[in-house]
C-alpha cells in the first residue's frame, strides 16, 4: 500500500489516512505518528523516481503532500538513493518539492533517467 502510493500510483494522503497515520502539521512543523504495525519499505530507486514524476505530473499541493510524506515516514527507506550516480538529484528534487519549490529540470532529467 505504501508502496504504491511511493510511485504515485495512490493518493499519499488517502493512503496516510487508510494506515492510522496521524499527521501533525503547521507552518514550523510536520509529524507523523506511525503505529507500529505500519510496515518498512524500501522502494527501488525506480519507484521514488517514478513517485516524483507521476506526482509532478500532477503538480502542486499533490506533489507537495506527496514529497513532504515520503520524507517524513520513517517507514520508507530511501537507503537506495545513496548509491545510485543521480540519487542525490532526485532526492534534492523531493525536498524542493516538499518545500513548495519547482522541481529543477536536472533532477527530473535524474529521475527520467532512473526509470528507462
Amino acid at each position: 500500500m505504501i508502496l504504491r502510493a511511493v510511485r504515485g500510483e495512490d493518493d499519499m494522503a488517502e493512503t496516510v489516512a487508510a494506515l492510522g497515520i496521524r499527521v501533525t502539521e503547521s507552518a514550523r512543523q510536520f509529524e507523523l505518528d506511525i503505529p507500529s504495525d505500519v510496515p518498512v519499505v524500501a522502494p527501488s530507486v525506480g519507484d521514488v523516481a517514478r513517485g516524483l514524476l507521476a506526482s509532478w505530473a500532477r503538480g502542486g499541493a499533490f506533489l507537495q503532500t506527496w514529497a513532504k510524506y515520503v520524507l517524513g515516514l520513517l517507514d520508507v527507506d530511501l537507503g537506495a538513493l545513496e548509491d545510485y550516480p543521480s540519487g542525490e538529484l532526485i532526492l534534492a528534487g523531493i525536498w524542493d518539492a516538499a518545500a513548495g519549490e519547482a522541481v529543477t529540470d536536472q533532477s527530473l532529467d535524474a529521475a527520467r533517467a532512473a526509470v528507462e
